[in-house]
């Protein structure tokens, strides 16, 4: 599908056809057939140590609510509906049920590339499983290829899941089907900023695309790399 080099990718060069969009069935779900990197892990020194023991908390928060823009722009963007290959699967528990503790146990695992925190289980991976998700949200001004497809790494590689959005609908969703990768679902909201989009959703399955006024949401998963801890970001 060739891109316009002027104006909004979605008004102008758009050429025409006779026959329905080809679908890809590799890669991940809401691009064309992108190719998934084979390369280990993104750091090449050793881990950094912690200084100090796992912090005990007093209650499990498997429970993220979310209003405000964080300083750290990847981890606004959220993934839903994932699939977890078990050859990436290192280790899972039922007992775990918080995020703190599943991130410590995945710093004390030599091949734990994230840790994966729901409300039932904690998951730990060697392999990132964020671009396997068939739903993905993100801010206005963020972008898909630095954050949910490549960045595991520091804070900006925590990403909350499975997400209720509870952000004002803008009225402005294209139909089903017209808009079916979420580049071009971000595309479409950074286009309508000025009408207020600030927040958007990509359902890959539905191939839909919701525009939302806020980023503001309830999460019930996190995952992300075994440091920095937590509570640093």
């Amino acid at each position: 599908r060739p891109k316009t080099t002027t104006g909004y990718p979605w008004t102008t060069g758009r050429p025409k056809t006779t026959t329905g969009r080809p679908k890809t069935t590799t890669g991940y779900p809401w691009t064309t057939g992108r190719p998934i990197s084979s390369t280990g892990y993104p750091w090449t020194t050793a881990r950094p140590t912690r200084t100090t023991g796992y912090p005990m908390s007093s209650t499990a928060h498997p429970t993220i609510t979310t209003t405000a823009a964080s300083k750290y722009p990847c981890s606004e963007f959220t993934v839903g509906n994932c699939y977890i290959d078990y050859d990436s699967l290192l280790w899972s528990s039922s007992q775990v049920h918080d995020n703190d503790l599943c991130q410590y146990t995945c710093s004390n695992f030599m091949h734990c590339l994230l840790f994966r925190q729901t409300d039932s289980y904690c998951q730990l991976l060697r392999d990132d499983f964020r671009p396997n998700c068939k739903i993905v949200g993100g801010p206005v001004d963020g972008s898909i290829a630095e954050c949910v497809n490549s960045n595991t790494d520091g804070c900006n590689g925590m990403l909350e899941e499975d997400c209720y959005y509870n952000g004002r609908n803008l009225g402005l969703d294209p139909p089903a089907g017209e808009v079916v990768t979420a580049y071009e679902c971000e595309a479409l909201c950074h286009g309508f900023k000025e009408l207020g989009c600030r927040y958007w959703v990509f359902d890959a399955d539905r191939e839909s695309c919701q525009l939302l006024a806020s980023s503001s949401r309830r999460c019930y998963g996190l995952s992300g790399p075994h440091y920095p801890e937590l509570s640093d970001c």
